[in-house]
């Protein structure tokens, strides 16, 4: 019965951190569209570290439930300077590379350093004692990680095929 209430538990705390981010995202951004694409770059990475929780047998406990949440809810903001980015520069240019070369000159070093310092200070839950203390620092920092890989490379080229239809995307101030 404990294996069946974590998973309800993980599934509830990703779905309600789904729930209120992506919302947020959208009034944000001005865009329903944009918001709900920029999630991909979010909810990948914690796809993938939940497959690799599975494939590398790490146990689902009470530390390993958090991991998405708390991920998803951290790496939203990297996300959200990019996107933030992407909208001003493609209202003043009009062309969707330029704005992704801009958005990412500008926030794209901002976005490398907090997620190096979120990274590194969940590390240093693996140099405790206590297993589960060390899976939920390596896999939130891994979690982090591929999400500021996706920020990079999957949000820039979901913008351009985003505004590929479009004239212009109102600009966010």
């Amino acid at each position: 019965m404990r294996f069946e209430a974590m998973i309800l538990s993980i599934t509830r705390s990703y779905i309600v951190a789904f729930a209120i981010i992506t919302p947020l995202t959208m009034i944000f951004l001005a865009s329903v569209r944009l918001g709900a694409l920029s999630m991909l770059p979010n909810l990948l990475p914690i796809v993938i570290t939940v497959a690799v929780m599975g494939i590398f047998d790490f146990p689902l406990d009470g530390f390993t439930v958090l991991i998405g949440s708390i991920a998803l809810g951290l790496a939203v903001d990297d996300t959200i300077h990019f996107m933030h980015g992407f909208n001003r520069y493609y209202a003043i240019s009009g062309d969707s590379a330029e704005a992704v070369r801009s958005s990412l000159a500008t926030s794209g070093q901002a976005m490398l350093v907090t997620t190096l310092v979120l990274c590194s200070g969940f590390m240093v839950f693996t140099t405790g004692y206590l297993s589960n203390l060390f899976n939920f620092g390596l896999l939130t920092a891994t979690s982090l990680a591929l999400t500021f890989v996706g920020d990079v490379l999957l949000a820039p080229a979901l913008m351009v095929l985003a505004t590929r239809s479009r004239k212009s995307i109102p600009a966010v101030d």
